[in-house]
């Protein structure tokens, strides 16, 4: 199979996926990088490449973390095949240091939906005074309806007044989907178990007597009858 080579951009095609000319990413620390000479010589190790990188990822040294984030950033940013960004973000978020937040606040802003919800459910398991504004923030600009999900749970793990005021917004959604999101999230908030639909925890927002419907537990019957997963 031949290959196209692009050498502005160190980049070059093979079976539809771009090829990582390693050397074009930072020409001047290839002595630095020597044991990744060959690293992204094509997709299939590219992929086995990511893999490693995960694994390794916990018990490396900062150092280690750093080099990698940043490199990782690169790639990220040069890469623009969306299968390659989501396996890019997936090796980076196996950094656990702060390393690797500045991607993290790349791809909340990136276009393809499935990037950004990775982005925010990572965002969410590294509660702090970065990770709060960056969901709030997508809280409110978030148009994707799964994006939205992954970004309401998050917010559940930060106690917060915004937090709390954003996912009561949401309890008033008109997706289902949606508001069992926040339901869940305000479980997490409050501490309290006001269920799964969100009549009761608006009741509790609004200081008004809270009643919880009584949970019916499905039977086998239930189950395979079409009628009851309409309600009816």
């Amino acid at each position: 199979m031949s290959i196209m080579v692009i050498g502005a951009t160190g980049c070059s095609v093979k079976g539809g996926y771009p090829i990582w000319n390693w050397h074009s990413l930072n020409t001047g620390a290839i002595e630095e990088w020597h044991e990744d000479d060959d690293f992204m010589v094509t997709y299939h190790q590219q992929i086995q490449t990511l893999e490693q990188l995960r694994e390794d990822a916990p018990s490396m040294p900062a150092s280690w973390h750093k080099q990698k984030a940043d490199l990782l950033a690169r790639m990220f940013e040069d890469h623009k095949a969306p299968v390659m960004r989501r396996e890019i973000l997936r090796a980076a978020i196996a950094i656990p240091s702060a390393d690797v937040l500045p991607l993290l606040q790349s791809a909340v802003d990136n276009d393809d939906a499935s990037i950004r919800r990775i982005a925010y459910k990572e965002w969410g398991k590294r509660p702090g005074l970065v990770a709060m504004p960056v969901l709030l923030k997508g809280a409110r600009s978030e148009s994707e309806k799964d994006v939205r999900i992954v970004i309401i749970r998050a917010l559940g793990r930060f106690k917060n007044q915004q937090v709390y005021d954003t996912v009561t917004e949401a309890l008033n959604d008109r997706d289902p989907a949606v508001q069992l999101a926040a339901t869940d999230s305000m479980k997490e908030l409050t501490g309290l178990d006001y269920g799964d639909t969100p009549e009761p925890w608006i009741a509790h927002v609004e200081n008004r007597p809270v009643e919880v419907p009584e949970q019916k537990t499905a039977t086998w019957l239930d189950l395979i009858n079409p009628l009851y997963h309409l309600g009816l």
